[in-house]
C-alpha cells in the first residue's frame, strides 16, 4: 500500500519566497523614480553664505582748530563779617501796646453805603440783628408761590442783604439761588420788610453787607 504525503505552505512561508522578487522590483522602480525627479526637477541654487562686499567710505578730514583755553577757577567769596559796636548790657525799650488800642477805626468806602454797589468787606466787631423774624416769617409765608407750594416744591434762598449804619437795607440780590425763580424773587421782595439793628465797629456804626438763608417749604 503507497501513502502520499501533501506539503502545505503557510502564509509566512509564501510571504518568504516572494520578498526577493517584491524586493528588487522596489529597488527599480525607487531608482526610476529618482531619476525621473532629477531629469525634469527645475535647476536649483543655494544663497551665498559669503561676507558682504566693503563699502568704501570716505572721511573727511577736519581742519585745524584752536581749542580754547579753560575757564578760570572760580573765587569762594569771603565771608561776611558783622561788625557793630552795640555794648553788652544793651537792652530793648518796652513798648507800651495800650496806646494802640484806641485807634481809630479803618475809613469806610463810600462804593459799600451806596445801593447795590459792591459787596466790599467791612470789618465790624458787633453783627447787625434781624429785630423782626415773625413778621419776616408771616411774609415769607404769604409770597410762597401757589403753584410751588401746592406741588410741594421748594428750597433756600441765600441773600445778600446791604445793611446801612441806621440799620435800614440798602441793596439786596441772590448770594446762591434755590433753583426756583419765583422763589428767588419772591425772597428778594422780602426784604422790604426787614429791620436790622446796625453793624458795630467798636463804637461806631458802620454799613456791612450780611448773608441770610429763607427757606420756603411745606409744612
Amino acid at each position: 500500500m503507497t501513502t502520499t504525503s501533501a506539503v502545505r505552505l503557510t502564509a509566512n512561508d509564501r510571504l518568504k519566497h516572494g520578498f526577493d522578487k517584491t524586493l528588487a522590483l522596489s529597488l527599480v522602480l525607487a531608482t526610476s523614480l529618482h531619476v525621473l525627479l532629477f531629469q525634469l526637477a527645475p535647476a536649483m541654487s543655494a544663497p551665498s553664505w559669503g561676507t558682504a562686499e566693503e563699502v568704501a567710505v570716505e572721511v573727511v578730514r577736519l581742519e585745524k582748530y584752536e581749542t580754547p583755553q579753560a575757564p578760570q577757577r572760580l573765587m569762594r567769596p569771603a565771608a561776611p563779617v558783622a561788625v557793630a559796636n552795640v555794648p553788652a548790657d544793651a537792652t530793648i525799650e518796652p513798648v507800651d501796646f495800650r496806646e494802640y488800642a484806641e485807634l481809630p477805626p479803618p475809613p469806610v468806602d463810600a462804593a459799600t453805603t451806596e445801593s447795590g454797589a459792591m459787596e466790599a468787606f467791612t470789618p465790624y466787631t458787633v453783627a447787625p440783628r434781624l429785630l423782626n423774624p415773625q413778621d419776616v416769617q408771616r411774609a415769607l409765608e404769604r409770597a410762597y408761590p401757589p403753584a410751588l407750594r401746592d406741588a410741594g416744591l421748594g428750597g433756600t434762598v441765600s441773600l445778600l442783604v446791604h445793611v446801612g449804619e441806621d440799620g435800614a437795607v440798602l441793596g439786596e440780590r441772590v448770594g446762591e439761588t434755590s433753583g426756583f425763580g419765583p422763589i428767588d424773587q419772591a425772597a428778594l421782595g422780602l426784604t422790604s420788610i426787614m429791620r436790622f439793628s446796625p453793624a458795630m465797629n467798636r463804637d461806631v456804626r458802620v454799613a456791612v453787607w450780611i448773608q441770610i438763608p429763607l427757606t420756603f417749604q411745606v409744612r
